[in-house]
């Protein structure tokens, strides 16, 4: 035989006890169980007791890290996206985009809470508030975008969604 079993079980008492015994020998034959943090604490604890410690050298684990480099600030000068949009390459839309972005980190940003959720929306309000106005925003030089970009950014702080954003300064 295989293992060190009790031999064959006889017919009269074999209704419930094998089921108990096949539970038993599948839980005898689950994976070890892994060991809880107290005993690997102590059993890397035990390693490191074994290691030859020389006096007046630390260990490549003690070593303290150095601090990273510090990052510079991030500043929107730099950023290269606006309302989740790049520079458009055209001549007219890239225009369009600085005046809207201009105004908006300028005049805008500095006067909401949480500055950069309203990106999108005022970008989105500006637009259509030009094309409603029928605005030829190819006809306008850095002056007159400048000067549209200030009437939509005005109006953009009072509409009523966003007001409540808004820090009066």
């Amino acid at each position: 035989g295989k293992g060190k079993g009790k031999g064959k079980q006889t017919k009269t008492g074999a209704s419930k006890k094998p089921e108990a015994k096949a539970k038993a020998k599948t839980t005898a034959k689950s994976k070890p169980k892994k060991k809880s943090k107290v005993e690997a604490a102590e059993a890397h604890a035990g390693d490191q007791a074994d290691e030859v410690k020389t006096p007046g050298k630390r260990s490549p684990k003690a070593t303290i890290p150095e601090p990273a480099p510090a990052k510079k600030p991030k500043t929107n000068e730099n950023k290269t996206t606006f309302a989740g949009r790049y520079k458009p390459t055209t001549e007219t839309l890239g225009r369009v985009w600085e005046a809207l972005r201009r105004k908006y980190m300028t005049d805008m940003a500095p006067r909401l809470r949480s500055p950069s959720k309203f990106q999108v929306p005022f970008w989105r309000f500006a637009l259509n508030k030009w094309d409603s106005e029928k605005v030829q925003l190819d006809q306008l030089d850095s002056h007159g975008l400048d000067d549209a970009a200030n009437s939509a950014g005005e109006a953009f702080l009072w509409e009523p969604t966003i007001a409540p954003y808004f820090i009066s300064q």
